[in-house]
């Protein structure tokens, strides 16, 4: 994208000023049969054991001036995940009664055992997972457009609850771990264009 050198120019500064490795890549790890949005997967596996925490951050996020250590500190889950947009929250939670109303475009997994595996699973559920969440989605409200790809596919994890991934998650308030608002981020560790 032509747009990503500016948010990686202010992702270089924040992990400069905060001491952090910044890794941004576009090389495809993935054949290309795969979708490309899965790629984030094999990017963080590849780079897992290097780190004690990951964080994915989508081509049009970029951190704002908290340090991200006040929140992987105190939260102990192995994945820190922000809702979506908050005024989506109802619609899901009456056709989704135990989905998750999640944003992947920002994320934070700890490097342990058990993230590595959703991480792997994520990858493996794919686009087959996607269609699924796409496809029961639609059949409660034909007319919404419901999330597809790796996001679709990490919601129907949750919806599932494979690998009790809801007992090993924090699911932050949207508006915390990240934002879509720039007149609303003084609380937020991203901002996030989606």
């Amino acid at each position: 994208c032509n747009y990503s050198n500016y948010f990686v120019n202010k992702n270089l500064a924040y992990s400069s000023k905060y001491r952090y490795d910044f890794i941004s890549s576009s090389k495809r790890r993935l054949p290309v049969t795969k979708k490309p949005h899965f790629e984030r997967i094999p990017l963080l596996l590849e780079n897992f054991d290097k780190y004690d925490h990951l964080v994915w951050l989508d081509a049009d996020a970029y951190m704002l001036d908290r340090d991200l250590s006040e929140l992987t500190d105190n939260i102990k889950s192995d994945i820190i995940i922000g809702f979506d947009q908050s005024k989506k929250v109802k619609a899901y939670d009456r056709n989704f009664p135990n989905d998750i109303n999640i944003q992947t475009g920002a994320f934070i997994v700890k490097s342990s055992d058990y993230s590595k595996r959703v991480l792997e699973e994520w990858l493996s559920q794919g686009m087959p997972a996607a269609k699924k969440y796409k496809n029961y989605g639609n059949s409660l409200e034909p007319k919404r457009r419901y999330r597809f790809r790796d996001q679709g596919a990490l919601r129907w994890m949750y919806f599932n609850n494979m690998l009790d991934i809801r007992g090993h998650s924090t699911i932050l308030p949207h508006g915390t771990l990240q934002t879509f608002n720039p007149q609303n981020n003084c609380n937020s560790y991203i901002m996030h264009y989606a």
